[in-house]
């Protein structure tokens, strides 16, 4: 109840115009970057295990139950179930007539058309003009009247039409992929080169310290594709012709620090490092600009942060004065008095 009196207090307080367009005029503020994120853990794939190292790791009894563990802990990872990769077209109803069109329409279709007229016909909204593409998916994802027809068919087959809860339905399945299911014995190999991997440190601070190396030079020379190229090599995030704002510091789903992002904006070096105890940056600064206004654009942008803010602003005010206010009595600014009974 008293929650419910501090939301309406604050529910349609305004925040201020001009902070609003303070947040607008940051995040026209940008500068443009080529980049690659250097991920530490990324790299451990890479370091090298001898044949050596990984035969006297496996002989050691006291290894055994820390591969166990490992291998308990990831069984999603070598018990891989049957999958499916369908298309299906549904008709929404249980009555005759329903059943009467599917049919109708299931003696039309082929492998060649089957997409196309799904797009068109299936009422199911997700597939609508999407093919009526369901994606990969493991038995127990659909009700099981739908995974009964589809696991029981052939890649490249088309059911016959039948009935679920959900109406009557066609599916196409275009491809499938059978049980996987690695045993320990197999894989104790790769788990014991990536626990010997873990524990070599001091090669995985060097072969990151090496890529960001051969990443700064391309970068040096201009060569945008060899940056790009290195980053493929090892997996690793790469940014091209992408910017970051100064009020979001984002690029991609990373947060830039106050500190980096100050360098980013005025420093005069065209690449830039930044390297941390797990990951690395570098950065191909391109240039900085403030953004032309455009006043349609920026009045609906202006809008829709401002009633961002509020909400941030609404939240965190009920959530601090939940916690910590003991409230006998309010008043809001209409002057109509909330008091506890």
């Amino acid at each position: 109840m008293q929650t419910r009196k501090i939301q309406e207090l604050v529910l349609e307080r305004p925040v201020s115009r001009f902070y609003v367009e303070d947040i607008a005029h940051f995040k026209s503020h940008v500068v443009k970057v080529n980049a690659a994120r250097i991920e530490k853990s990324a790299l451990q794939p890479f370091i090298e295990v001898s044949s050596k190292e990984l035969t006297d790791y496996l002989k050691d009894e006291k290894n055994s139950g820390i591969l166990k563990m490992m291998y308990d802990g990831r069984k999603a990872e070598f018990e891989k179930p049957e999958e499916v990769k369908a298309y299906h077209i549904l008709f929404k109803g249980s009555d005759e007539k329903t059943k009467a069109r599917i049919e109708l329409l299931a003696k039309t279709l082929n492998t060649k058309n089957f997409k196309t007229i799904a797009s068109k016909q299936t009422e199911d909204p997700s597939g609508k003009n999407k093919d009526g593409a369901l994606g990969w998916f493991a038995p127990g994802k659909m009700v099981p009247e739908f995974d009964k027809v589809a696991f029981s068919l052939k890649p490249g087959s088309i059911s016959k039409p039948f009935k679920t809860s959900f109406g009557y339905h066609i599916v196409y399945v275009e491809d499938k992929k059978t049980a996987q299911k690695t045993s320990f014995d197999k894989a104790k190999v790769q788990l014991a080169e990536e626990a010997i991997r873990r524990k070599k440190s001091a090669a995985l601070d060097e072969l990151m310290k090496k890529v960001s190396t051969e990443i700064k030079t391309a970068f040096e020379k201009s060569n945008i594709n060899m940056a790009k190229q290195i980053a493929d090599k090892y997996k690793l995030n790469f940014f091209k012709d992408d910017e970051i704002n100064a009020f979001d510091a984002k690029l991609g789903n990373h947060s830039i620090n106050d500190q980096r992002l100050k360098t980013l904006f005025s420093s005069k070096n065209k690449v830039i490092e930044f390297t941390d105890s797990s990951f690395a940056w570098v950065f191909d600064v391109k240039n900085t600009v403030q953004k032309a206004k455009d006043d349609k654009l920026a009045k609906s942008e202006l809008n829709g942060q401002a009633n961002q803010i509020s909400r941030l602003f609404r939240n965190e005010f009920i959530k601090n004065i939940t916690q910590t206010a003991s409230i006998d009595c309010m008043a809001d600014f209409q002057k109509v008095s909330y008091c506890n009974n």
